[in-house]
């Protein structure tokens, strides 16, 4: 809506086309400027990040078990645990929030 003009219907925000052009040149133009967009070079410095900032990846391991080892596992049921008992693994700051040490200085 802009100041002093009247209030459309949603069908008529948009006005007709002035240029008719038929499909196939359309498309013949269209793709004509798709080939010449090309991205713009980065105008930023390049930026060292250490390896220490970096976090490890997890890959899972290959699964090499034997049919004796994956019984053996349908058979084990885990115990359940109350996550309250287990002790913190990770120190924590007085509001309770997780401390994340640097890979150098972790045990």
């Amino acid at each position: 809506m802009v100041y002093g003009t009247c209030i459309k219907l949603p069908g008529e925000f948009f006005d007709q086309p002035t240029i008719n052009m038929d499909p196939q040149n359309f498309v013949t133009k269209l793709q004509q400027q798709m080939e010449d967009i090309k991205p713009l070079k980065p105008s930023s410095t390049e930026i060292n990040i250490s390896v220490d900032r970096l976090k490890p990846a997890y890959l899972l391991e290959p699964d090499h078990r034997n049919e004796q080892s994956t019984a053996e596992h349908k058979n084990t049921t885990p115990n359940p645990v109350d996550p309250h008992l287990m002790p913190d693994k990770q120190p924590t700051t007085s509001r309770s929030r997780k401390i994340n040490r640097p890979v150098r200085f972790r045990e």
